[in-house]
C-alpha cells in the first residue's frame, strides 16, 4: 500500500510528522506533501500577501493553483490513499479529482470543522469538504455524531483518539535526569490564550489565590509579566515542553471550544512524562482514565 500524506511539517510537534513515523515501517511507500507549508510559505513573503491571506481577499486563483498542484503531486505519485490533515484551503472539487482517479483520500482534523474560532482552523472550505471525503477520522465522538446528523449516513467515520509520543532521544533524556519530579509546588498551564475560556479559567483561579505559572505566547497581554500570584512565561517547545509538563506538582488542562466534552493532545502528554493532570470532565476522558488515581476531573472553575 502506498500512501500520501498531505499536511504540515514545519512545526515541531505536527500531528501528521507522528502518523508519517509510525506507518511507515507497515506500508510500502509513505510520501509527504506539505500543502499548507507551500501556501504558508507563499503568503508569507510580504506584509501584503500575509494581510491578503488573512483577509482571504483575491486568494482563490492563488489557491486554486496549490490545488492543482497537489492534484498533479498524486497523478505523479499513484498512490492507493491520501491521508489530509486538516485540509485547509483543499477544496471539494479537488477531493473529487483525486477521488476520479481511483485514490482513497481520508481526513483528519485535530481541530473542529463546525467550531473555528481561529484561523488556523481554515474557513468554510474544510466544512464543505467532509461529505467529499471517502473517510473522516474523528477525536470527538460528538463531533461524529454532529456529522451524522448533518451529512446523514452517507459520510463514513472512525473515531480516532490523540496520543502521545516520545522520541528515542527524549526518552533517554527522561531517564537520564536526576531531579525531583513534580517539585514545583504551584499549579502550571502551558497553552497560548484565548478570549473566553482558558483567560477566564486562569483569571477566576488567580483571584482566589492560587499560586500558578503560566507558559504561552501572548499572555503578557492579559495578565502583564504576572500579576499578584501568577508569573508568566514564554512558550515552551521540544524538550524543554516535556520538562516543563514533568515538573509541577500540577498541570492544568483547559479545553478549547472545540475539545468540549472530548479530549485533547494534552490529556496523553501530561500522564506520558509523568505529569499529575487537573483536568475537565468528559465522558472520554472517564473512559481514558480512572478519576482520583489517573486523572483529577473538573466541572467547574469551583471544583
Amino acid at each position: 500500500m502506498r500512501i500520501l500524506i498531505a499536511g504540515s511539517f514545519s512545526h515541531w510537534n505536527a500531528l501528521e510528522k507522528h502518523y508519517v513515523k509510525h506507518l511507515t515501517p507497515h506500508v510500502e511507500e509513505v510520501k509527504l506533501y506539505p500543502f499548507p507549508d507551500l501556501i504558508s510559505d507563499y503568503y508569507r513573503t510580504n506584509i501584503f500577501r500575509k494581510l491578503q491571506y488573512r483577509q482571504k481577499f483575491n486568494t482563490r486563483i492563488k489557491l486554486a493553483e496549490f490545488n492543482d498542484l497537489f492534484y498533479h503531486q498524486v497523478v505523479k505519485d499513484k498512490p492507493d490513499i491520501v491521508w489530509v490533515f486538516k485540509g485547509v484551503d483543499l477544496y471539494p472539487e479537488t477531493i473529487d479529482r483525486i477521488k476520479n482517479l481511483g485514490v482513497k483520500i481520508i481526513n483528519y482534523n485535530p481541530d473542529h470543522p463546525f467550531i473555528r474560532t481561529f484561523r488556523s482552523g481554515g474557513g468554510a472550505e474544510v466544512e464543505l469538504a467532509i461529505p467529499h471525503y471517502d473517510l473522516v477520522f474523528c477525536y470527538s465522538r460528538e463531533l461524529i455524531a454532529e456529522i451524522r446528523n448533518r451529512f446523514g449516513e452517507k459520510v463514513k467515520t472512525e473515531f480516532l483518539p490523540f496520543g502521545f509520543d516520545l522520541s528515542k532521544e527524549e526518552t533517554s533524556f527522561f531517564k537520564a535526569m536526576d531531579w525531583e519530579r513534580n517539585e514545583r509546588l504551584r499549579l502550571c498551564f502551558i497553552g497560548n490564550p484565548d478570549n473566553e475560556i482558558r483567560y477566564k479559567t486562569l483569571k477566576y483561579l488567580i483571584r482566589k489565590g492560587i499560586p500558578i505559572d503560566i507558559y504561552g505566547l501572548g499572555w503578557n497581554k492579559y495578565f502583564g509579566q504576572g500579576k499578584e500570584n501568577a508569573r508568566i512565561y514564554s512558550g515552551v517547545y521540544g524538550t524543554d515542553y516535556w520538562k516543563t509538563l514533568q515538573q509541577y506538582r500540577v498541570q492544568l488542562n483547559i479545553f478549547r471550544p472545540h475539545n468540549a466534552n472530548s479530549h485533547n493532545m494534552r490529556s496523553f502528554e501530561i500522564p506520558a512524562v509523568g505529569g499529575i493532570q487537573l483536568a475537565p470532565y468528559s465522558k472520554e476522558h472517564e473512559e481514558f482514565f480512572n478519576d482520583g488515581e489517573e486523572i483529577f476531573l473538573y466541572q467547574s472553575n469551583e471544583d
